[in-house]
């Protein structure tokens, strides 16, 4: 089993099999200073140290741009300096660097800018700040167009002139490269940094790195592994905080799933030193379901800021609010969530023989509307387009499967738009609303048609039978930790298991459980949830079903208990 996952994931030497099972900080990170400007970038940050510069901080408003921003604010504030954090109000400003703040950092005085997870696309932004005489530095990751925006750096390892070994930093990645290459500097320059000190922001990178979906290969993975564990014991009182309302209590123990290599204390087949790494409880899955959904719900529901200020509180009583505040958005996004596919549902009568779903209200916050695209796609199998409308201007969010390429299709239909970009299965739009009609026509006669798209084929790594679901099996998925992008959890093909109990549960009753066993085994039994989902009437006690999977592990009191997360389900032949 182990190979095939390992083939599957495009590790097949043994220089790469041994980097992805034994990730070491010291030598997978690549050299901080390969990242085109980044001698540029230390050496303006040094003299705004020495002069005493204002310095001006502009982040994105999701995780990924603030937990950047965390990073420079905290090696700015350790060193005494005068700054400035703009983070933008997701509603009513949008994504990326935008010229009120700019002014608004110049009537300030700040002589410096960062942009952070935004700017390589903001042209007349920076040239505005070059001509209020302020040096902008961007620190981005997203892909840049023909020709960049005349800012004093841009550290994005996707430039054309870059060399940098490894492509797929998100913004938090970079400004840690960054950091690595700065507090070195400031050491030599008697500034009080301890040896190690920019590890502790791993935490922040590890979170970014997953919120943003990210390959979770090469150096993230060696930065996620070891983020993981500085996770389990940050000391950032907010992130504490929104662990304990999550109920999370993150622990670090040895492995108890090692190679010959490891067991043995040897040097790999490279010379590499083989480590022994701690092993947390925490892991992607946690991490979206507990922390980065609440962190993002404040750009959603209310104003980043209120994340920002969780992640750099030294207050308990502080992190506590805010960790609450959070809390109370989460819930209410969720409600939102559901209100707004409520309203879909009502209205969907004469919309299923349309290639895709083109929908919006003016009473549909843009701030949940990526959400709702994503439980409307996983229902309804094809590409949505979701916006809400305010007066003469629409702004939405789409969400599409593959092979589906929104942003070629909306390339098509850019006469009828404002503005777009994205991914080819996730992106955003924006059009005036007198030309609703023309663009959703567009959109149609441009999509594919349902009978011309096939299915993307459901990808299975291994046949497994309810007697491989154990504890075994758990320790080895554990050594594939972190799951992401280009790594995903692993999916097992069970057959022929017999449904032994059925039920909706969840506080809506939204989700659907099934208990179930394999035919001649009067033991053992395994729950199988199916979230968000209602499976269909023909799946029956004592039926008997085939069903593709992911293993969910939960641990109370030091006991693993396994169970099934259904991905697709069919009745056995």
């Amino acid at each position: 089993m182990v190979l095939n996952l390992l083939w599957s994931r495009g590790i097949r030497t043994q220089p790469a099999i041994d980097e992805f099972f034994n990730p070491d900080y010291e030598t997978d990170l690549h050299d901080p200073f390969l990242l085109s400007g980044m001698k540029e970038a230390v050496e303006r940050t040094l003299l705004a140290a020495q002069q005493k510069e204002k310095i001006g901080i502009f982040g994105d408003y999701d995780v990924d741009g603030i937990s950047g921003s965390v990073i420079l604010t905290t090696i700015f504030k350790k060193l005494g300096l005068d700054f400035k954090v703009y983070i933008p109000d997701r509603s009513k400003e949008g994504y990326g660097l935008n010229i009120p703040a700019i002014e608004e950092l110049a009537r300030w005085g700040a002589k410096l800018i960062f942009v952070v997870d935004a700017g390589v696309t903001d042209f007349e932004e920076v040239e505005t700040a070059n001509k209020l005489g302020i040096n902008v530095i961007i620190i981005d990751h997203h892909q840049p167009l023909d020709k960049l925006p005349e800012a004093l750096v841009i550290l994005n390892p996707h430039l054309a002139n870059d060399f940098y070994p490894f492509k797929y930093l998100v913004a938090a990645g970079v400004a840690f490269k960054f950091a690595q290459a700065l507090i070195p500097q400031l050491r030599q320059k008697d500034f009080a940094f301890q040896e190690g000190f920019e590890k502790w922001f791993l935490d922040l990178v590890v979170l970014a790195t997953v919120a943003d979906i990210a390959p979770m290969l090469g150096e993230n993975r060696t930065l996620c592994k070891y983020g993981l564990v500085v996770l389990a014991q940050t000391p950032r009182l907010g992130l504490k905080e929104l662990m304990n309302l999550a109920r999370l209590k993150p622990s670090i123990r040895e492995p108890s799933w090692q190679s010959e290599l490891a067991r043995n204390g040897t040097n790999d087949n490279n010379g590499r030193r083989v480590r022994k790494h701690s092993v947390t409880n925490l892991n992607s899955q946690t991490l979206s379901f507990t922390l980065i959904n609440r962190i993002n719900a404040a750009s959603r529901m209310d104003h980043a800021d209120v994340s920002f200020k969780l992640l750099m509180t030294e207050s308990e009583k502080e992190a506590q609010e805010l960790a609450s505040r959070l809390e109370e958005k989460a819930k209410e996004r969720l409600v939102l969530v559901k209100k707004i596919i409520k309203e879909f549902e009502a209205n969907y009568k004469d919309l299923p023989a349309q290639p895709i779903i083109f929908t919006g209200s003016a009473g549909w916050s843009i701030g949940v509307l990526g959400l709702v695209a994503n439980q409307l796609l996983e229902k309804h199998h094809k590409p949505v387009f979701i916006y809400e409308w305010r007066e003469d201007i629409a702004m939405g969010s789409i969400r599409a499967e593959k092979p589906y390429n929104v942003v070629a299709i909306l390339k098509d239909c850019q006469q009828h738009l404002t503005e777009y970009g994205g991914h080819p299965q996730s992106a955003g739009f924006r059009f005036k609303t007198e030309d609703k009609e023309k663009l959703r026509q567009c959109l149609v006669a441009n999509s594919p048609q349902p009978a011309e798209l096939k299915r993307y084929p459901l990808e299975i790594d291994e046949e497994i039978t309810l007697a491989d679901v154990n504890i075994e099996l758990f320790n080895t998925l554990q050594a594939f930790e972190p799951f992401g992008l280009e790594n995903p959890l692993p999916r097992f093909l069970l057959r022929n298991l017999k449904i032994l109990e059925r039920r909706a549960v969840g506080s809506d009753k939204q989700h659907s459980k099934l208990v179930l066993t394999h035919p001649g085994n009067r033991v053992r039994s395994i729950n199988a949830l199916a979230f968000n989902k209602t499976l269909p009437d023909n799946l029956r006690i004592g039926e008997h079903v085939d069903i593709v999977a992911e293993i969910m592990a939960d641990e109370f009191r030091n006991s693993i208990n396994l169970s099934l997360k259904i991905i697709d389900i069919k009745l056995s032949k």
